[in-house]
């Protein structure tokens, strides 16, 4: 007869436990813990419509990127906030190369204050930022 009672609070207690089990996963992406082979490549590019700094993190490999695969829309970082949670999503001790190439006309630095800017943050959060001119 006290089975039915046990077997709901039971279950109550499971149907209880499972969005603290979800809500781990609904905190965001977590911090990678090793650093990339070869680095992550970094570049950026001034918006010719809204005149907004557009940024794209791609795996470093030893071939030059196509200004199709850096500026793709699933590639491309809106600004300067986003760039920064991006960056703290990389494991710590990462290797970061920013570069202009391999389209000088199109890939350039925004402001040195800027630059200067995400290399600090990069910095505080254990990311080495290289800005290869």
């Amino acid at each position: 007869m006290h089975a039915v009672p046990i077997m709901r609070i039971t279950l109550l207690l499971c149907l209880l436990a499972v969005p603290s089990v979800f809500s781990v996963h609904a905190a965001g992406p977590e911090r990678a813990t090793h650093a990339m082979f070869k680095g992550v490549e970094l570049y950026s590019w001034k918006d010719s419509a809204t005149g907004a700094w557009r940024f794209s993190l791609l795996a470093g490999t030893n071939r030059n990127k196509t200004t199709q695969e850096i500026t793709a829309p699933s590639r491309m970082i809106a600004d300067v906030p986003r760039l920064k949670q991006r960056l703290a999503l990389l494991a710590k001790g990462e290797q970061v190369f920013w570069s202009s190439s391999p389209d000088q006309e199109k890939f350039a630095f925004p402001p040195a204050a800027t630059v200067a800017g995400i290399v600090k943050f990069a910095t505080a959060i254990e990311v080495k930022v290289a800005v290869v001119r």
